[in-house]
């Protein structure tokens, strides 16, 4: 296979690309601590992995949200994003977010079609959950409940 070597637009575009998943996960995510989880599978099966705790907090009495992450997950979870987004020759990517709130545990996801991340069902939530690094089933996780990724807005155009 031929070495890939995406130009300086291209590259650039995975940079936007993956800026705006992140926001808009993160502004999906809602009040909670967060983790999101990212795989991007390149050709010849090499996964690229991250993961990135976060949390978001509201204050009641002013209104005011605060948020809180992990400078090194984020740099981490971006870098698969671009990969995913153009940077590198990438054949699936999944991303999986758990919230944690006083309410309970809540896992959803989004899978990369035409180059945006796009929600994927309960049940496909559920599988990727359940499934191992190297395929094996795991079993569900008490309390949790796997749930349909919510839609994010559009990507960039370019």
């Amino acid at each position: 296979m031929p070495e890939y070597h995406p130009d300086d637009a291209t590259l650039r575009a995975a940079e936007r690309r993956a800026l705006e998943a992140l926001t808009q996960l993160i502004r999906a995510a809602g009040p909670g601590s967060h983790l999101i989880c990212a795989v991007a599978h390149e050709a010849g099966n090499t996964a690229l992995r991250s993961v990135c705790p976060f949390s978001i907090s509201r204050d009641d009495e002013t209104g005011l949200t605060a948020l809180e992450w992990c400078s090194e997950g984020l740099r981490d979870v971006h870098a698969v994003f671009c990969a995913a987004f153009g940077a590198t020759p990438v054949t699936t990517a999944c991303v999986l977010m758990r919230t944690i709130t006083n309410t309970g545990t809540t896992v959803r996801g989004w899978l990369l079609r035409e180059n945006w991340l796009v929600p994927i069902s309960e049940a496909e939530v559920f599988k990727a959950a359940c499934t191992g690094l190297g395929g094996e089933r795991l079993p569900p996780e008490y309390g949790v409940t796997y749930a349909a990724g919510v839609p994010l807005g559009p990507p960039p155009l370019t």
